[in-house]
């Protein structure tokens, strides 16, 4: 019995020694004094107090970078056209790389949607760049293949090289012709404020016409970027602009046409120009232009071609 007195007695006093140490280390914490603040200074140099935070301009673009090219934030809030959205429909190696007439018709094609991408992502943020490709059900594909059993179809919802999605632009997966049938896009664009919808893409007398057509019956207002489409012939391309053109879609043949700035910015900016402010001269100023002599050149030649 004395033994085992003599140890709870040891216990106890480690257990009062423990507590004692870790009260005296608290204690020490808390008489620390808080580390020094870096001092800091507003964007115009003068000295700021720690409990304010100055709000600084957004910036245009974020230093993620993707494969080298800077990516904008993904808001619409940073984008310079709310109101615009970009369609890119189709353009799937199925009806590109695999289709010869399409590619011998039309070989000014993937430099087309790449300057078009190009200029939209000067200008859009990544949601407002929306990619549809062709995913076709198995009954889509059963009554497609039996009124053209020589026609393919795509496999996979790959892009061809010259079109492909960056991060945070939408693709979107659809189950026939039309972009918006069964795919909430119309939703999706509506949530974002757009209102304005530019298309491009594959095949024009097929996917690119009713995407069109139905994002019209939707109440957008539709361009089609013609040197940005191609068809399986001229003929069925041409026909396409003829019948539907000022229909249903107005047709634009130029960069500077394509993407351009709401009417109402447009006003506004010319209404307070007089002010001459930073953020007025940036609207002013719009998206640089990306059209050469040898764009023009091959515009013409396109024409005649067609």
């Amino acid at each position: 019995m004395t033994t085992i007195a003599a140890a709870a007695s040891f216990l106890a006093v480690v257990a009062t020694t423990s507590a004692s140490v870790a009260w005296l280390v608290a204690y020490l914490a808390s008489r620390r004094p808080p580390p020094k603040q870096p001092e800091r200074t507003s964007s115009a140099g003068t000295p700021l107090p720690n409990n304010i935070i100055e709000r600084s301009p957004p910036p245009s673009t974020t230093t993620l970078r993707d494969d080298d090219i800077i990516i904008r934030f993904h808001s619409v809030a940073m984008s310079a056209m709310q109101h615009l959205a970009l369609l890119v429909v189709d353009c799937q190696p199925v009806y590109w790389d695999d289709q010869k007439a399409v590619r011998t018709s039309f070989p000014a094609l993937p430099r087309r949607v790449a300057s078009l991408l190009e200029r939209a992502r000067r200008v859009l943020s990544p949601p407002q760049i929306v990619h549809v490709r062709a995913n076709y059900t198995f009954r889509f594909a059963q009554n497609f293949k039996r009124l053209n059993p020589d026609k393919p179809l795509p496999s996979d919802i790959e892009a061809v090289s010259w079109a492909g999605s960056k991060v945070g632009e939408l693709i979107v997966v659809k189950n026939s012709f039309d972009s918006f049938r069964e795919t909430r896009l119309e939703a999706y664009l509506r949530d974002l404020g757009v209102t304005d919808i530019v298309v491009c893409g594959l095949l024009t007398s097929c996917c690119v016409l009713f995407t069109a057509q139905s994002a019209f019956a939707s109440g957008f207002r539709v361009k089609l970027y013609e040197p940005g489409c191609a068809d399986r012939s001229v003929l069925r391309h041409d026909q396409t602009l003829e019948n539907y053109g000022s229909y249903c879609f107005e047709i634009v043949r130029d960069l500077d046409d394509c993407i351009v700035k709401h009417p109402h910015i447009v006003n506004s900016v010319v209404s307070r120009s007089s002010r001459g402010s930073d953020e007025d001269r940036i609207i002013q100023l719009g998206p640089p232009s990306t059209r050469t002599s040898d764009d023009d050149d091959d515009d013409d030649d396109a024409r005649r071609d067609f």
